[in-house]
């Protein structure tokens, strides 16, 4: 080998060594590879064991649950007798619930401003939620309707039919809304939400205001909405 290479070899593997040098200088330092293995010491493992207990030990060892009780048949019967209703029962009570409010609403108040629809809902609603009437929209909706003369809505004892929707287009249009009032009506009131609109939850009477009825005295009047005058007891 001449002494040209020699150098060269030399220079090149100085440069080398400085640069893994400097990298290495960059690098956050290692433990030493004892360290660890110094921190468990024959007395913290033996200290350690004294206690340790495997997982599947513990896990045997764990509390039983308290068996649930089983439901006896006097049980059941009392969920039965306290109102219970198969789930496709209550749909089809939910649906003729909500059928029979698009119709109280359609029939008193189709063609007024919805605020005045919104209120012939509130009524019906409010009446379901009261002691003294019927715990169902269609009971409330259709009480007295049996004798002409004796019923709460007018409607409902008309002598016409009850079904909605039939005619012109207005007549198609206001019976779909009529029908998306009630739905959202029956909605909040089952969710126990607040109402829409402003009348409070004693309002349990309107009538015309093309009329004076002779009930109206014994009441105090709360709002005039549209075409109706609304009352609470006094």
């Amino acid at each position: 080998m001449t002494r040209g290479l020699r150098l060269f070899i030399a220079t090149r593997s100085a440069c080398v060594a400085a640069v893994i040098g400097a990298g290495l200088a960059a690098a956050p330092a290692a433990a030493p590879a004892g360290e660890f293995a110094a921190l468990l010491t024959p007395e913290l493992l033996a200290d350690y064991a004294t206690g340790y207990t495997p997982t599947f030990v513990r896990l045997e060892r764990a509390p039983t649950p308290p068996p649930r009780p089983a439901i006896t048949a006097a049980e059941l019967q009392r969920y039965v007798a306290n109102g219970y209703q198969p789930t496709q029962a209550r749909r089809e009570l939910t649906a003729r619930e909500r059928l029979c409010l698009a119709q109280a609403v359609y029939f008193e108040a189709r063609g007024e401003p919805e605020a005045g629809q919104w209120a012939i809902a509130r009524v019906v609603l409010n009446r379901v939620a009261n002691g003294n009437y019927p715990g169902h929209v269609c009971d409330v909706v259709f009480q007295g309707a049996s004798r002409r003369g004796h019923c709460q809505f007018s409607f409902a004892c008309d002598g016409r039919s009850d079904v909605g929707g039939n005619g012109n287009r207005i007549v198609r249009e206001s019976w779909v809304k009529a029908n998306l009032i009630a739905d959202e009506a029956y909605r909040r009131y089952l969710q126990d939400r607040p109402a829409v609109g402003e009348l409070p939850a004693s309002t349990l009477f309107f009538h015309a205001r093309r009329v004076s009825p002779s009930w109206a005295s014994a009441y105090q009047p709360v709002a005039s909405i549209g075409a109706h005058v609304f009352y609470a007891g006094l």
